[in-house]
């Protein structure tokens, strides 16, 4: 990250880095052949519907900087509905950015929920714990292609 993107990172407010991440996932999601739609207003489980081919997904998008413990986390309760736990017919899929490096987990929503949080090491090459690499850039998941990046 450069001096300048630090800078700029840190004036964001937790909103509008959200409004980052979600723009940053709606982009990538449009550049891999998704019909992408978001709901009107703040009150729905999900942030964007993606649909392709035969495939639809409710998608719950969270973002995260680098932070000093040099990871990046990402706290799942969030919103106007902290004490509510979703239903997994709510989510579909929760897709994790790191912003501004576009790191991203693709993570069945049922493999996460109850979890309180997400993390993983900045660089994720040197994973001790490898329970997310497998969801790194797994955009093969919501086409049933499996853990790959189907672009």
């Amino acid at each position: 990250m450069t001096e300048a993107q630090g800078i700029v990172l840190a004036t964001l407010h937790n909103k509008q880095l959200g409004s980052v991440g979600e723009t940053i996932v709606t982009t990538e999601l449009l550049k891999r052949g998704w019909v992408v739609s978001t709901p009107e207003g703040d009150y729905a489980p999900y942030d964007r519907i993606a649909t392709k081919d035969t495939f639809t997904h409710k998608i719950q998008v969270k973002s995260a900087t680098h932070n000093i413990n040099g990871t990046y986390k990402w706290t799942l309760k969030g919103g106007q509905k902290k004490q509510k736990e979703h239903s997994l017919d709510d989510i579909s899929y929760y897709i994790f950015v790191a912003v501004p490096v576009m790191l991203f987990l693709i993570v069945p929503y049922d493999m996460i929920k109850g979890l309180q949080s997400v993390s993983i090491p900045s660089d994720p090459k040197k994973n001790k714990n490898p329970k997310y690499s497998m969801y790194l850039n797994a955009w093969g998941l919501m086409e049933n292609k499996g853990y790959k990046d189907t672009i």
